[in-house]
């Protein structure tokens, strides 16, 4: 896989007044509502740096008039960032603007701020505020449209974060059209699709989760059979909203055929200057399993490395399991000695780090896992992130009787094993495993193709092994 190394994103908009306002708007309604009421809504008003990275990630062509869709509008920050970078870009001078805000709070603030925005521009522009969005979802998924709206040329979202149940109409009338949404913010992006105009933007803020899991295989075939992904941006922090830890992407695509190359930007996070971007083939970066998205040049080239060679994680027989201790869930009557994930370093060595939490319980036999006399497992940490330049994911470290001096433990659930087929490694395969997966390569491996904080056994089985 070939790439170029292109120039970085410049952020620019002399619009500093009107969406100075509307993010000071933002700060206001963000200390004015509860953490409770906050979740509730699944509810994360975009910062205006991110919201001015977005607007210019589009490549649209010169028209009179523009029409754009904003789903999930809150006090307007995206759709207003778009139409200034249009406007100031001399790309679009007259604007038909859509919003949908289920916070009825919000829609004085989105009111004014499209009026603010049509004066400052001087353009003849119209706009109109609905509340959800999700409504007009059976007319959507049949026909592409909502009543009385024309087709949007541009969509920019940032939907709301909340899990969908599968009990739910919204999340039952997707399943009646083959479409399977695990979360509220899948869905927005579903409708956004059938929505925005052949040929048409479609711009979000969206969690980097969906990018890997069988849990949102089918929302990914979606976007890949109905959009070409076009550019992503990535941040090295999880820090991007105000007090929420998440690690998220800025999204770009087109209702065309897939364009065989996709830009991938990376920047520290969303008030840093973009490191650089790069240029890959549409082909190395989606597939229906995982979105490849290196972070580094050096992590493409350790990602190439390791796809090159021919023996898979499970190929070589290996399972990934989680430890089954669950502490408030805990029963039994066998006196057990605990390992938590605190107990080894990131370096494999083991600490016993965990003071806090008991040491020995009393559980059962389905929570005990026993030592060979001769051989072992390799034990992971669960749960690590993508924060930071080149973050280690993969953490592991070699557990036997030699080196924790029992026969008999209870892994906590934030412990992971890997075991063959359920029987121990012998000690040169295991302390072998281990040194594989602390270098460089798998390290890149995971932080390309894990968008969460858990390492999970569907992107473990995409680690290729250099023996066997």
């Amino acid at each position: 896989m070939k790439y170029n190394l292109v120039s970085n994103s410049v952020c620019k908009d002399e619009y500093s007044e009107l969406l100075a306002r509307i993010d000071s708007n933002s700060d206001y309604w963000r200390n004015a509502t509860s953490p409770v009421e906050k979740k509730l809504r699944g509810q994360h008003f975009t910062p205006l740096s991110m919201a001015v990275q977005l607007s210019v990630m589009s490549s649209p062509n010169v028209s009179a008039k523009s029409v754009i869709g904003d789903p999930g509008a809150g006090t307007g920050i995206l759709s207003a960032a778009l139409a200034s970078r249009l406007q100031n870009q001399n790309l679009s001078k007259h604007f038909s603007i859509y919003g949908f805000e289920t916070d009825q709070r919000l829609h004085d603030d989105l009111s004014r701020a499209w009026s603010f925005f049509s004066s400052q521009a001087e353009s003849n522009s119209d706009y109109e505020i609905q509340s959800d969005f999700t409504v007009h979802a059976k007319s959507l998924l049949e026909r592409g449209e909502i009543d009385g709206l024309s087709k949007p040329d541009f969509i920019t979202t940032n939907p709301p974060y909340n899990k969908l149940s599968s009990k739910e109409p919204l999340s039952l009338l997707l399943k009646k059209h083959g479409i399977s949404s695990p979360n509220l913010y899948s869905a927005f992006m579903v409708l956004a699709a059938k929505w925005v105009a052949d040929d048409g933007h479609l711009l979000a803020v969206l969690p980097r989760s969906f990018c890997s899991g069988a849990y949102f295989k089918d929302f990914r075939k979606f976007l890949m059979e109905n959009l070409s992904i076009e550019h992503i941006t990535l941040y090295k922090s999880r820090s991007c909203f105000k007090n929420v830890l998440q690690e998220n992407i800025l999204f770009y695509a087109r209702k065309r055929k897939q364009v065989g190359r996709i830009r991938i930007t990376v920047a520290k996070d969303p008030d840093s200057k973009p490191e650089y971007d790069l240029v890959l083939p549409s082909a190395d970066i989606l597939n229906e399993s995982h979105w490849s998205l290196p972070r580094t040049v050096k992590d493409i080239h350790l990602y190439l490395k390791n796809q090159k060679r021919n023996r898979t994680f499970p190929d070589a027989g290996y399972r990934l399991s989680t430890g089954k201790l669950e502490l408030h869930r805990q029963s039994g009557h066998l006196t057990t000695k605990v390992v938590y994930s605190s107990d080894f370093d990131n370096a494999g060595n083991w600490t016993w780090g965990e003071k806090k939490k008991p040491r020995f319980l009393e559980t059962n036999s389905k929570n005990r896992l026993s030592l060979p006399t001769s051989g072992g497992y390799v034990v992971l940490k669960r749960i690590s992130s993508n924060d930071g330049d080149e973050p280690k994911r993969l953490m592991p470290a070699w557990l036997s009787r030699t080196t924790i001096g029992d026969d008999v433990v209870a892994l906590e659930n934030h412990v992971q094993y890997i075991h063959k087929m359920g029987e121990p490694l012998s000690e040169d395969e295991g302390k072998a495993l281990v040194e594989f997966l602390s270098s460089d390569e798998a390290q890149a491996v995971m932080r390309t193709i894990n968008g969460t904080t858990q390492i999970n056994k569907a992107d473990m089985d995409r680690l290729n092994i250099p023996w066997g």
